[in-house]
């Protein structure tokens, strides 16, 4: 998965070195660099690893957190003290790029964690082949590419906010509808609802992007932008781990108290509609009854993982109109970043 990307970045690679013109005036921070780039990949490898060797319990996990944290406070402290750091702090000052950075980090949160609920969904409880799964999170980014084309010439039509309303509105319906699928849900309901998605996201990356950047200062607008993609990778890093830790450890829950309905004295129990295999007379009838309990319980899980994103995509609508509109700018700047 990750040897795909190489050919998509040897030219993008030779084509920054070709093209982009070199700031001779400035050497590139290397400590700053360093620290950044320690921090950052020993917290991605903590958030990644975690949950499978019990967090904290875990003398990696330790170590690797304590590198994050003294390798990313290394970097806050030399980037506010140091003469020329290697991002500049004059940017943070800007209501809308400060305010973009926290939203950046939010949205990528609510636009990455479904991808892998979705997967992980349509494996277990769906039974469908890693192939399949992927054809039906295909529709998704048809979605997307269509709402990205869409939102540019907007902007300059109608207030940037209001077409972020319209991303979250889109995400907040779209989660609310999956936590109400069952394992067995259609194909056809699946494409529909990701073509959903797919617009919300358009509809909020490309007006956020132009408003967080829009009233920056030209010099150390490319920091900026690279710091905003920066959060926005920690964001979606960090959304993947709460979920599925709310997935996971409302599912261990969910569990216990169903197993706790299944006995001779509960009239459910003996209801005439439940299957005749579903018994605690015999082991297959008790393995039967495990298998069904725990396919309940992770599909209750699910649920909670998804309603909670519809909660986070309806309380991120009102803090949209906290950004500040250059109307002026926006008519001509109203490109995605890096677009």
């Amino acid at each position: 998965m990750f040897f795909v990307n190489v050919p998509a970045l040897i030219p993008t690679i030779i084509g920054c070195l070709l093209f982009v013109p070199r700031d001779r005036a400035r050497r590139l921070d290397w400590f700053g660099f360093a620290t950044l780039n320690l921090g950052v990949g020993a917290l991605q490898l903590m958030l990644n690893r975690g949950e499978r060797h019990d967090w904290f319990a875990s003398t990696e996990i330790v170590i690797e957190a304590a590198v994050a944290t003294l390798c990313l406070y290394t970097f806050l402290v030399h980037t506010l003290t140091a003469r020329d750091p290697f991002v500049r702090p004059d940017a943070f000052k800007d209501r809308n790029y400060s305010l973009g950075l926290l939203f950046v980090f939010i949205f990528a949160f609510v636009l990455q964690s479904p991808i892998v609920l979705l997967s992980l969904f349509f494996q277990h409880l769906g039974g469908y082949p890693v192939e399949t799964v992927g054809l039906l999170l295909t529709p998704r980014g048809a979605g997307a590419f269509l709402s990205m084309m869409l939102a540019g010439p907007l902007i300059a039509w109608i207030d940037p906010r209001l077409i972020m309303t319209s991303g979250f509105l889109c995400f907040m319906a779209s989660y609310w509808l999956i936590a109400g699928w069952t394992a067995d849900v259609s194909p056809w309901v699946v494409a529909w609802v990701g073509i959903l998605q797919g617009f919300g996201s358009g509809f909020v990356w490309v007006p956020l992007s132009t408003l967080a950047v829009a009233t920056l200062a030209s010099r150390g607008r490319d920091e900026a932008i690279g710091f905003f993609h920066l959060l926005f990778n920690v964001g979606a890093s960090i959304g993947i781990v709460v979920t599925i830790i709310v997935a996971l450890r409302t599912a261990v829950v969910n569990h216990a108290e169903l197993t706790e309905s299944v006995t001779v004295f509960s009239e459910m129990y003996r209801a005439p509609f439940l299957p005749g295999l579903w018994t605690t007379a015999s082991p297959s009838g008790l393995a039967a009854l495990e298998h069904e309990i725990a396919r309940q319980a992770d599909m209750i899980g699910y649920t909670n993982g998804f309603v909670l994103l519809a909660l986070f995509s309806v309380a991120l609508i009102p803090l949209t109109y906290l950004f500040a509109r250059p109307r002026a700018r926006l008519a001509r700047d109203s490109s995605p970043l890096g677009g």
